[in-house]
């Protein structure tokens, strides 16, 4: 039976550094968001096929349903980030 881990200690424990020279130095808050930006908007352009596919009547607006939901999140993750005073 494997120990349990407190939430604290693994939150600590995730990796959000980089290693520089040796020396371990961590990200920012503004590096880990402008990541998460830079990820979602990957996550964007991977579904644009699909965006263009309904745009252009080849996929009803149900089976785009879900595709559009998950899009308008990535969308609006993307404003809170990007609004962000540092």
């Amino acid at each position: 039976c494997l120990p349990t881990i407190p939430e604290e200690a693994m939150v600590k424990a995730i990796t959000t550094f980089v290693e520089v020279e040796k020396e371990f130095v961590p990200y920012t808050q503004k590096d880990l968001d402008q990541m998460r930006i830079a990820e979602l908007k990957h996550l964007l352009k991977e579904s644009d096929y699909k965006a263009i596919k309904y745009a252009e009547g080849l996929i009803s607006a149900s089976e785009y349903a879900p595709i559009k939901a998950m899009r308008e999140a990535y969308r609006a993750e993307i404003n809170v980030l990007e609004a962000k005073t540092y």
